[in-house]
């Protein structure tokens, strides 16, 4: 296995409800996500169902995966945007039947996140917009006979990993199935 392949596979092993930007420690607690600066909570903020987090790759923006089964009435999950202060910037929905997601990885470039969906299936590729805000999805991957639960980018954001064993080429904003 290559080196790059074994920071994803680290990347699908890691916590999924921890992420550490600059000197300040986010986590999913409760149902709550909490910011800690040298072990002193500094924000923190309800979330619906939170499950997994993700920091933007440039440092700015932090991304909240809701595992829920219902959002506007619609059956789909939903992910958050928060600024690093945790304040909330956009709430974006996932795409039909992509019902309880489970994890969210950020290409290197910062350009795209990939969500696994549980629940649906499936996985969402979601374009990140200049904002930080996370666009409606622009291609959805149904996977039958695997529930994906982890996802992760190689170094190279070449290369997508799905905890089920799963390995995508991903071009240009694209999983390759």
């Amino acid at each position: 296995m290559r080196r790059r392949d074994l920071f994803a596979v680290a990347a699908l092993l890691g916590p999924r409800g921890f992420a550490v930007v600059r000197d300040v420690e986010y986590r999913i607690e409760d149902g709550f996500v909490t910011a800690r600066r040298g072990g002193v909570e500094i924000a923190r903020v309800a979330s619906a169902s939170p499950v997994s987090l993700a920091a933007h790759p440039n440092g700015g923006f932090l991304y909240v995966v809701n595992a829920v089964g219902e959002y506007e009435f619609l059956p789909r999950g939903t992910v958050e945007t928060y600024d690093l202060d945790l304040r909330l910037l956009a709430k974006t929905p996932l795409s039909l039947s992509g019902v309880y997601p489970s994890d969210i990885a950020l290409s290197p470039d910062g350009r795209y996140a990939v969500v696994a969906i549980t629940g649906g299936r499936a996985y969402n590729v979601l374009p990140v917009g200049a904002d930080g805000v996370l666009r409606e999805p622009v291609q959805i991957v149904k996977r039958y006979g695997v529930e994906p639960e982890r996802v992760a980018f190689d170094v190279t954001g070449r290369k997508v990993y799905g905890g089920a064993g799963e390995s995508f080429g991903f071009v240009n904003g694209r999983l390759e199935v």
